[in-house]
Order: structure tokens, then sequence, then C-alpha cells
């Protein structure tokens, strides 16, 4: 009776942990691919506020220069899988500067493409995306941190000299500028002077819609 007592346990506890484990398997699968989905929006806002423009594929995440912004955190072969081996599924949709998103998510347990529905995982905000709106906005404040002390130095200049400054270098020659950070934008080109105001011509030199003057 004991032994049939004994056997009786041991098939309950068997049956028990054969359920429990697809279980904890599926849910080790869900938080490594959360994990890896979180690590993958770092890396495309980080590559975003390098370039001023959301990478039209995940590759391209991999590749140097500019990057690589994903090797500190994935093995060149698996970063594009999720917990399932399933290629995590990306679109880009251009925009005008912060207007730019992608769409990241997993297929879910079920391997099927849900749309961002059923067990599909989603990155981190709104129906899965990701937008440049945040990096815009801090990349502007960066850069009229900087028009701010050229404006100071312009006005500097104007009291030491009698005239306005007609360009950066004047501030530059006159000993008015120092550091020559301030002589080129977050994209590497002069800042502009646009009557006695410096600015920067934003990303895309062929607009001016994303032209950045000091607040």
């Amino acid at each position: 009776l004991e032994m049939l007592v004994l056997l009786s346990a041991i098939a309950v506890a068997f049956s028990v942990a054969s359920q429990v484990a697809p279980i904890q398997v599926k849910n080790s699968a869900v938080e490594a691919t959360k994990q890896e989905m979180d690590a993958l929006r770092v890396a495309l806002l980080d590559y975003y506020r390098d370039n001023a423009v959301i990478p039209s594929n995940l590759a391209l995440l991999a590749q140097y220069p500019p990057g690589p912004y994903i090797r500190a955190t994935f093995t060149p072969d698996d970063y594009a899988k999720d917990g399932w081996g399933n290629p995590y599924q990306y679109t880009y949709t251009p925009g005008v500067w912060g207007a730019d998103h992608c769409h990241l998510y997993s297929l879910g347990p079920n391997r099927q493409d849900d749309g961002g529905g059923g067990d599909d995982i989603l990155a981190q905000g709104p129906d899965g995306r990701i937008g440049s709106a945040e990096i815009r906005k801090e990349i502007e404040l960066m850069v009229q941190a900087e028009l701010v002390v050229i404006q100071q130095a312009a006005g500097q200049y104007l009291i030491g000299e009698g005239v306005f400054p007609q360009n950066i270098n004047q501030l530059y020659n006159k000993g008015y500028l120092y550091d020559n950070s301030y002589e080129y934008d977050r994209w590497d080109r002069r800042y502009q002077l646009d009557g006695s105001q410096f600015y920067s011509r934003g990303p895309n030199v062929s607009t001016s819609n994303d032209d950045i003057y000091p607040p």
C-alpha cells in the first residue's frame, strides 16, 4: 500500500511538472524577447541621435560606421531574432525630422503574424511604435544651448567692435569665442547668420522647416 501511495505521488508530481515546464519555457522566452526589444529600442534611438534618421532596417544597427549600436548587447547571429528564433518584425515609415518612426514587434509564442495583436509582443510605445520626436527635442535643446553662447559672444562683439559680426569666424578671430565646438552644429555644418541671429540649418539643408534658432 505504501508503495502504491508513493508511486501515485510520483505520478502526480510528474504530471504537474510536465504541465509547469512548458509554461516556464514560454515565460522565459517572453522575458528574453522583451529584454532584447528594449535594447533594440535604445539602439534605434541612439542611431537617430547620431544620424538624424531612423534606420530603414535593423541590420544597419550592426554596421560600422556609424555604429555598431548593438555589439555590446547582442551577438551577431541572434540580435534580430526573438526568443523563438523568428526575425523581429520591423517597418520604417519615413517623414520629416521628428515625424519619422518605426514599428518593432515579435510574432510571439504562436510564431504567427497577428499584425501586432494576438500574442505578438510589441516594443515599448503606442502600438509598438518608436518615434524620433523625443530625440529631435533633445537635439534641438543642445543646439539652442550652443546658439545662446554664440549670441552672447556676438553681443560682446557688438559692444567691443561697434558692429555686429558678419559670420562666426569673426567671433573666433577677435577672441570672443575660444571653444571650437561652437563653430559647427550637430550635423557638422557652420552656424549661419540671419540678420542679427545665428542659427542652425538643421539636418535637412534643402528646406527651412527644420532650422533651429536660439530660444
